[in-house]
């Protein structure tokens, strides 16, 4: 008989052996699922509580991107509020709709980010809450080589002739800005390194002029300024033969013309 030997003296099978073994892990097993489950669930808190907080500094940048809206132009305006509005509504959100909403955001965002509604002037209401005095206003394309415009920077003068092709209002100088998306990055005049000491501007702050240039990459060129000053038909005689050279060589600046008295240095184009 399995189990019993001549003497009749039980001795456990296998089967029974086994079934031992695991009432002794038993104890173990809970101790360290119980230990694994808490572990998990406290991740899940703190996972659920950082999302918390990531969302929160979501909707505290969307803010701070929906302020913008009154000093931008219309269309771009519109555009941001759309993105506030997606953003509002993540909270909402299924979770297996998350994705989608992800996507959608990423896509509007390189909209605003990459959009050339910059190029566009502002409307008359919105600079009309400028602080700076009413200027002459460059529209892209409006300025061709048979004009000439005076502007300021700082406390540099500076005079151009050429053909526009983007107008920013307040540049961001810690970014880089590209003619076309991934093309090389926009040559800038003054450069707040390079250019520093022959023409100190302000590092940072002020506008943006683009022109259509044979010097800078891809034959374009950012002249960075704070007012314009007039435009003028162009006369050889008034803005071109009175031009002085520079004592030391600039690659951007050919010259200067003093006018009123005020030195305004010509931009090579």
């Amino acid at each position: 008989m399995n189990g019993d030997d001549a003497s009749g003296t039980f001795r456990p099978g296998a089967d029974s052996v086994q079934s031992g073994a695991d009432d002794e892990e038993l104890p173990v097993k809970i101790h360290d699922y119980t230990i694994a489950c808490r572990r998990e669930l406290e991740r899940l808190e703190a996972g659920h509580h950082e999302a918390g907080e990531r969302y929160r500094a979501v909707r505290e940048a969307i803010a701070r991107l929906e302020s913008l809206v009154p000093g931008v132009h219309p269309l771009l305006g519109e555009k941001i509020r759309r993105v506030v509005a997606i953003v509002r509504r993540l909270g909402d959100a299924p979770v297996q709709s998350m994705q989608t909403h992800y996507r959608l955001l990423y896509s509007r965002l390189d909209e605003i980010q990459e959009s050339p509604l910059w190029a566009l002037p502002l409307p008359a209401a919105i600079r009309s809450r400028l602080e700076t005095p009413p200027s002459p206003v460059l529209k892209p394309g409006a300025i061709y080589p048979d004009r000439v415009v005076f502007y300021t920077l700082g406390d540099l003068h500076f005079m151009v002739r050429g053909e526009l092709k983007y107008n920013l209002h307040r540049a961001d100088l810690s970014r880089s800005y590209q003619v076309r998306q991934g093309g090389p990055a926009l040559e800038v005049f003054p450069n707040p390194d390079r250019d520093s000491r022959a023409f100190p501007a302000p590092p940072h702050g002020g506008n943006m002029m683009v022109f259509i240039s044979s010097s800078g990459p891809e034959g374009f060129l950012g002249l960075r300024y704070d007012r314009i000053v007039a435009i003028e038909e162009f006369q050889p005689a008034r803005h071109e033969r009175t031009v002085e050279p520079l004592h030391v060589p600039h690659p951007v600046v050919s010259g200067r013309l003093s006018r009123g008295g005020v030195d305004y240095y010509l931009i090579r184009l």
